[in-house]
């Protein structure tokens, strides 16, 4: 995994900036403040969280910005994943993603390998800082420092070892002029001792006594020698009986022969090719299980869909169009119950009015009003000659006016029966047979609206059962396609939602199995590489098949197990102990009977050295008794209180020296385990970043030697300065390169090299670009590289930018 590419919200004087970085290695080149170390310091923040108020230097908040934080694009040669971490609590708010999807913020713990930042701080960045602590350290502390390459926090643990140390000078201090809290209790002591002598030369039976007690107590020595002796030979019995099975086991090892065998190298390989295989398909499975699927409802639905697919699109095509015509076929009927009510209203209005009435065409009406008009001008006329005749007329012939009047009478009469006779065939038509002729011409208002209502209900009715009659037909195909339990427009319009839903869902998935065929097609010709790669490894060693290789290498580790066991037990067994060994080798079986008589004298010479320390405390007693006045016995209190604060400084002495000596052991052992590993690849380093002066590097207890190429030796304190940095610098890269592959992390190199000469400087260049095969680097640089040192494309030049 290696960091693509940052993008910069706002952290110090970078400001909505971005960088692309190269996975090998990428150059950062600028003058002073132009940015350079801002840049290390953001990634380092993004992956192990801003600093606390407590170290506002190197919190970067943006003076000119509101914005805090950014981004940070990684890629593990599948996936791409984004770490964002904004201004926040506790180091900041973190968001992490894959692609589009979001990760839980644990997910940065296995991404940076469960590191935290003083870790990577001490093993992945490298600085003027870290040299010239090395460089400034003395002999003694130079040594632990180197030794302990690998081991977190060494500096602190030798300032730790050196505070104890201290401590324990300040306790006891040799030499005589010494005026440490021990040092004077001794001497008060001693003298306290001393005093009790005068006390005892007084008596002379105090002084046989000593004779004895001294007699006693060279005996006890004796017998302690004699003890001592025995113990030893019988610890040196023990030694070669408890070596016989190893020294048995190491000449079996030694009839043991190398053979070729399957490199490191290769089977490093291999184990990664076989792991890249695996989590390919692995991806290929994740890929194919995350297609989602129909449910069979859903794809019984869509398979109707495909049967029925023009008559389900012609309904769906003309459901605005039924919705429309449910909606005018509601607004006739009540248009209808409208007009009946105004009917009904109309007819409950006038008693004269019925159903059956109708309208009498108007020309009749104006015809029979004007003969109404006639019959009434006719009766006017007849009057009228009648009064003019009498007025006018001689006496005798006044009776004609009567004859007149007459006349027009009967004229009107029967005028008036030839009509009434006519007008009533002329209602009966027309359904006014209970009415005369006036009360039907007068309601002949409300007869024509009572007529219009009829007939808008009656063509009202016709368009309403059109409309009807087409909703049914269109629910009759919905029902024939069988696609909704109900035909109403709520359950239709909800198969439509779901088959829409349906139809876009089958299509992005059919577009997810299209870019899955594509992305398998990739991954199965990566596959194929890496198969290819092991067919190589197989034909290198004359192999059949992937478990033939495996099985190999578990022989061959069998093997390399039983020659580092040969070595191991030759080193245990040095060559003088292995001429005991061989002196010994037939008489083994004396030696365990010579162990028993041994163990038996041993046993005899305890008793003895118990009785005769049981006479020597009697004599003790005597001689303690013998003097008992009070001077004497606050004498011996003072002494036994002197013993006891002795005793209690010296508690704390020897607990910090032997702390002291925990430390450095601790320290020399959590380098020595990762020492074989990285031992072969600092020497490479060294002499690349010698120039090839050194060619060696030989390690001992608390020593370190260095050779060069015409094969001299020299000590860590015989090197100069800058060649100790370039061994330091050898080391710490090594170890770095020897866990990349269990913690893919960059390193940040800051202008380490800016005080090398252009030769060394060169070297160091060199060693960057082979580290960059292993693992991303970050190199920050002020000096002007010659153009060529690196490819242009490699290196990122801030000149002045300021933000």
């Amino acid at each position: 995994m290696y960091i693509k590419k940052a993008n910069i919200y706002g952290f110090g004087k970078l400001v909505d900036v971005s960088f692309e970085f190269h996975k090998d290695y990428q150059v950062i080149r600028g003058l002073n403040e132009s940015g350079k170390t801002t840049l290390l310091s953001f990634i380092k923040s993004v992956l192990f969280g801003f600093a606390d108020g407590k170290k506002k230097y190197e919190q970067y908040i943006p003076k000119d910005s509101s914005k805090y934080g950014g981004e940070l694009i990684l890629d593990d040669g599948i996936n791409e994943w984004t770490i964002r971490r904004i201004k926040g609590k506790s180091g900041g708010e973190v968001t992490i993603f894959r692609g589009n999807e979001e990760f839980p913020e644990s997910t940065l713990k296995d991404i940076i390998h469960n590191i935290d930042k003083k870790v990577f701080e001490n093993l992945y960045v490298l600085n003027q800082e870290n040299i010239k602590n090395v460089i400034s350290l003395n002999r003694k502390n130079l040594i632990t420092e180197v030794l302990t390459v690998g081991a977190v926090g060494s500096i602190q643990w030798i300032d730790l070892m050196n505070q104890i140390d201290k401590g324990s000078e300040n306790i006891y201090k040799t030499g005589s002029g010494a005026k440490k809290p021990l040092n004077i209790k001794l001497k008060e002591y001693d003298s306290l001792v001393g005093k009790r002598s005068e006390y005892q030369d007084q008596l002379e039976l105090f002084t046989n006594k000593s004779k004895e007690e001294q007699e006693s107590k060279n005996i006890l020595n004796k017998l302690n020698e004699k003890r001592a002796e025995l113990s030893n030979q019988i610890i040196s019995n023990n030694r070669i009986l408890e070596k016989q099975s190893d020294y048995q086991e190491y000449l079996n090892l030694k009839k043991i022969k190398s053979e070729e065998t399957i490199s490191d190298d290769d089977w490093d390989l291999f184990k990664e090719v076989e792991q890249n295989i695996l989590s390919i398909k692995d991806s290929l499975k994740t890929l194919q299980n995350s297609i989602p699927r129909i449910e069979e409802s859903s794809e019984l639905l869509l398979n109707n869909y495909k049967l029925h697919k023009d008559e389900i699109n012609n309904i769906k095509d003309n459901i605005d169009l039924i919705n429309k015509k449910e909606f005018s076929f509601e607004q006739l009927n009540a248009e209808i119950l409208k007009n009946k009510e105004e009917k009904n209203r109309l007819l409950a209005s006038d008693d004269k009015l019925s159903e059956e009435l109708l309208p009498l065409p108007v020309q009749n009406n104006a015809y029979l009003e004007s003969n109404n008009k006639i019959n009434l001008y006719s009766m006017t006329f007849g009057i009228l000659i009648t009064i003019f005749a009498i007025a006018l007329l001689p006496t005798n012939l006044k009776f004609l006016s009567l004859f007149g009047f007459l006349g027009s009478a009967w004229f009107g009469y029967k005028y008036k029966n030839e009509k009434n006779t006519e007008y009533n065939e002329y209602l009966n038509k027309y359904n006014y047979s209970m009415m005369n002729i006036n009360d039907a011409i007068a309601i002949q208002p409300e007869v024509n609206q009572l007529h219009k209502l009829t007939n808008d209900i009656d063509k009202l009715t016709k368009q309403c059962d059109l409309e009807k009659r087409k909703i049914e037909e269109w629910r009759d195909k919905v029902k024939s396609l069988n696609i909704v339990s109900s035909t109403d427009m709520k359950h239709v319009n909800s198969y439509f939602e779901e088959l829409n839903y349906l139809l876009k869902k089958q299509n992005d998935i059919n577009q997810q199995k299209e870019n899955f065929i594509k992305k398998s097609n990739e991954l199965n010709k990566k596959i194929f590489s890496l198969t290819e790669t092991q067919n190589e490894l197989l034909k290198k060693y004359d192999l059949q098949n992937i478990e033939e290789f495996s099985k190999k290498r578990q022989v061959d580790s069998q093997l390399h197990e039983k020659l580092n066991r040969k070595k191991i037990l030759k080193e245990a067994l040095d060559s003088k102990f292995l001429n005991e060994l061989l002196k010994n080798s037939s008489n083994f079986d004396l030696l365990e009977k010579d162990l028993i008589n041994l163990k038996e004298e041993l046993s005899k010479v305890d008793k003895d050295i118990k009785l005769e320390n049981n006479r020597y405390a009697k004599l003790k007693l005597e001689i303690d008794n013998l003097i008992s006045d009070e001077d004497y016995l606050i004498l011996e209190q003072k002494i036994n209180d002197k013993q006891s604060e002795i005793i209690e400084l010296y508690d704390d002495w020897i607990a910090q020296k032997l702390s002291v000596q925990w430390i450095y052991e601790t320290l020399n052992l959590a380098s020595s385990n990762r020492f074989p590993k990285m031992l072969e690849r600092s020497k490479k380093y060294f002499k690349i970043l010698s120039n090839e002066n050194y060619t060696d590097i030989e390690f001992g207890e608390k020593k370190i030697e260095v050779q060069n190429k015409n094969l001299q030796k020299y000590d860590l304190q015989e090197l100069s300065k800058g060649t100790i940095a370039q061994l330091y610098i050898s080391l710490r890269c090594a170890f770095v390169m020897e866990i990349s592959d269990i913690v893919e992390l960059p390193v940040l190199i800051d202008d380490t090299f800016s005080d090398f000469d252009r030769i060394r400087y060169k070297s160091a260049i060199d060693l960057i670009k082979i580290m960059a095969e292993d693992s991303q680097i970050f190199y920050v640089t002020t000096n002007n590289i010659p153009t060529d040192y690196f490819d242009d494309k490699h290196v990122i030049d801030l000149g002045e930018y300021d933000g």
